[in-house]
């Protein structure tokens, strides 16, 4: 996988983000991140119900 270079950014309100690389450590986030992604969008190809990656096995991935 690549790296991101970490950068800050701020948005029109005001809040502050990073935009970093995802690490072993964020495996979690990850795991529901695309969980939710695949719940509101539709037309993907892959379903709920066919995402069976587990937080261990996404940790491994990063």
């Amino acid at each position: 996988m690549g790296e991101i270079q970490t950068k800050q950014f701020m948005t029109k309100s005001g809040k502050k983000f990073v935009v970093r690389t995802a690490l072993p450590r964020d495996a979690d986030k990850v795991v529901t991140f695309i969980k939710t992604v695949i719940c509101e969008a539709p037309y993907l190809l892959t379903t709920e119900a066919e995402f069976k990656v587990t937080s261990e096995q996404q940790k491994q991935l990063l």
